[in-house]
């Protein structure tokens, strides 16, 4: 029987989903098949990867993934206005 390693497999997810939202910030008109042809190219390396890869795209893909809301926990906080980029709709 096959072992499955479920946290290696998760970390390769977030890896890969932080990886094509950092790129698409880069690469705006790029239609949404070639991110989906991308996305298991990324999954098979990061698979692969070793131990400091891992840690490095980690570390992107919780940056990206989680940027506007740590702006907006910091600006809730401490009451400062965190400008966030044009690409985010006005609250309400």
């Amino acid at each position: 029987m096959i072992k499955i390693d479920w946290l290696l497999a998760l970390a390769v997810a977030l890896e890969a989903a932080g990886f094509i939202q950092w790129a698409k910030g880069l690469i705006k008109p790029a239609p949404t098949w070639i991110w989906a042809a991308v996305l298991p190219l990324l999954c098979f390396g990061f698979a692969v990867a070793p131990a400091c890869v891992h840690v490095a795209a980690l570390g992107l893909a919780f940056a990206q993934l989680g940027y506007e809301t740590i702006l907006k926990a910091i600006s809730g906080k401490t009451g400062i206005a965190v400008q966030l980029p044009t690409t985010t709709p006005p609250p309400g």
